[in-house]
């Protein structure tokens, strides 16, 4: 290049607000995305209870699926919650609740897996849900007693992938489009047995999305901690598994109040359910 030319700087791209706010002090200072969880139909009173508890409005609320048509309220109720929590902007977190079976067998997990799919699709709707490009996170409940066998893992992650698979969905381009659901797990950070076979099923293949972990502070109702990645990790979760969300309080007024990990959480909400809107013709059944 001769003295005489020149060089035409570009400037530098501005970092977006969550760029900006890693640089300055790291995940510790961005925005908090809180959510809630219930065994019971959320309603407007509860949004409200959460919201007093929270500060703000929850922008997730963790509900169990188990079968297709199942009307007991402890599971979640599409022709209830959904218009609602469409209305509030509240993303469906969805768990996988057979917690009895999870020491079971591998054909036990698979036909778990199966149902549990179906009962999401059930809910939402197959071509609503196959237009979430980015999947949808699935966590299975394992309370601890019984604590968690490889095996049923293994089915059941096989099982629930399999569901989405054969809810097959044909595009506009003429492109055939599954259901992407991702396999998670649910658990308390001391359940090790639980961890270890988490590490022997992703060891033989299992899909594991990633891991919501139950740590309260104390039961009862106290506000949410600040992360902090060394309490939460269970010692024998592989590295691999990505902690996803803290269930932080428990049993506060009948409500469970969870953190999402702050380095990822437009990722994690874009995995879950915001219910369809079904003005705009999507159909849930």
């Amino acid at each position: 290049m001769s003295a005489t030319s020149t060089v035409r700087k570009r400037r530098p791209k501005k970092p977006t607000r969550r760029q900006g706010l890693a640089r300055l002090g790291g995940a510790k200072d961005l925005p908090n995305t809180d959510g809630a969880d219930t065994n019971a139909v959320v309603t407007n009173k509860l949004i409200a209870t959460a919201t007093k508890q929270l500060t703000s409005r929850p922008s997730f609320w963790g509900r169990y699926f188990k079968g297709p048509g199942d009307q007991n309220p402890v599971r979640y109720q599409a022709h209830l919650e959904s218009a609602l929590l469409r209305s509030n902007g509240i993303r469906v977190l969805p768990i996988a609740q057979q917690t009895k079976h999870v020491a079971g067998d591998r054909n036990e997990g698979r036909r778990d897996g199966l149902k549990n799919g179906a009962a999401i699709i059930a809910s939402f709707g197959n071509t609503y849900l196959s237009s979430m490009a980015e999947g949808i996170l699935v966590f299975l409940d394992v309370e601890g007693d019984p604590s968690l066998s490889s095996l049923y893992y293994r089915g059941w992650s096989e099982g629930l992938i399999n569901a989405g698979r054969s809810a097959m969905v044909e595009t506009a381009a003429g492109n055939e489009q599954p259901v992407h659901f991702l396999p998670c797990i649910y658990g308390s950070v001391g359940d090790d047995d639980t961890w270890r076979a988490i590490q022997v099923a992703i060891a033989q293949g299992a899909i594991c999305a990633g891991a919501w972990i139950a740590r309260p502070g104390r039961i009862g109702c106290h506000p949410l901690e600040p992360w902090d990645e060394a309490r939460v990790r269970p010692n024998s979760l592989p590295r691999t598994v990505q902690i996803l969300a803290w269930q932080n309080v428990q049993e506060c007024a009948n409500v469970d109040y969870n953190r999402a990990n702050p380095s990822g959480p437009d990722l994690f909400l874009s995995r879950l359910i915001l219910p369809p809107d079904v003005s705009k013709g999507w159909l849930t059944s």
